[in-house]
């Protein structure tokens, strides 16, 4: 409903389709890159609020030695402020994912709006394309990386066409 709802516009309008006015521009860029950036980043910090509640739960084993409850509460507070080793991974995750996709597909998008008030060699634009498909292609080798079990899938399912 949302998709049919953001292209209206684009439905609605009178005139040639290939020529858009420079509002329509600024509205494809923020409906393209400003809303789902957004969206995305109020996403990411639910998943990284729910990682930490959950790496909050897990307590220290206590030591068999006296002294070591004070130590231990110590520990655990010092783990409550600091980030552990998974929460930081995540966090690199998701900085390296937003701005693969923002480096990779917003700029594209930029030289279109700013293509309509400044003239932007053609070349500049085919290098822009170049990197929005060097951003998927290192979109998708991150998630073969980091998805071990996609990654175990598929080496079974290629396993299994060798073996025939």
């Amino acid at each position: 409903m949302s998709e049919f709802l953001v292209s209206l516009p684009f439905l609605l309008r009178s005139g040639p389709y290939c020529v858009y006015s420079s509002w329509m521009m600024i509205y494809l860029c923020a409906s393209v890159i400003v809303v789902p950036s957004f969206v995305n980043g109020i996403f990411n910090i639910g998943i990284f609020i729910y990682v930490r509640s959950r790496s909050r739960r897990v307590q220290i084993a206590p030591h068999i030695i006296t002294n070591t409850i004070l130590n231990n509460k110590q520990r655990q507070q010092q783990r409550l402020s600091l980030l552990s080793r998974r929460e930081i991974s995540l966090l690199r995750h998701m900085i390296f994912m937003f701005i693969m996709i923002i480096g990779g597909w917003g700029q594209g998008y930029f030289l279109l709006v700013i293509g309509q008030f400044l003239y932007i060699p053609r070349i500049v634009h085919e290098c822009a394309a170049i990197v929005c498909e060097l951003a998927v292609l290192t979109l998708t080798i991150n998630l073969f990386m980091c998805n071990h079990d996609l990654r175990q899938h598929l080496f079974n399912k290629l396993r299994g066409r060798v073996a025939r």
